[in-house]
């Protein structure tokens, strides 16, 4: 059980540091990782997330309706873009926050809801974004 344990926070650590490290605003990156280590302050990062402030926005694309607009198409989209079967989830969505999940489920989970949800696909590399209006989908994208 240890094992199993260890493997998932290595998962946990890999996928959130790489995602603070190459999709947070410079100046954001530590108070963003202290925030996500702290089970106590994790949700002052998550809450964050429906707004989309941190991102640096040179790795961010707008997912339009015209590119994707279905779940199944939105998981199209990032398989295309080198997503595996698995993603790590980081969400205001406390029932999924903090999961590696099968990408389908993922997003599925988080289609038509209106909670900031982080899907990381390839750490540090790819990654999807959910904010919690309509039509605030985005593709993160880095290297």
């Amino acid at each position: 059980m240890r094992k199993v344990l260890d493997a998932v926070h290595n998962v946990r650590e890999n996928h959130e540091e790489m995602f603070v490290a190459s999709f947070i605003q410079k100046e954001r990156r530590e108070r963003a990782l202290f925030l996500l280590r702290h089970p106590a302050k994790r949700h002052e990062f998550t809450a964050k997330l429906a707004h989309v402030r941190w991102l640096d926005e040179r790795f961010v694309t707008h997912i339009t309706g015209d590119t994707a607009h279905t779940v199944a198409e939105l998981v199209a989209l990032l398989k295309q873009n080198g997503a595996s079967s698995t993603v790590w989830v980081i969400s205001e969505n406390r029932t999924i926050d903090g999961q590696q999940l099968p990408i389908e489920d993922a997003m599925t989970s988080i289609w038509g809801g209106n909670k900031g949800t982080v899907l990381s696909c390839v750490p540090g590399k790819l990654a999807f974004l959910r904010g919690e209006a309509m039509k605030t989908e985005y593709l993160l994208r880095h290297g």
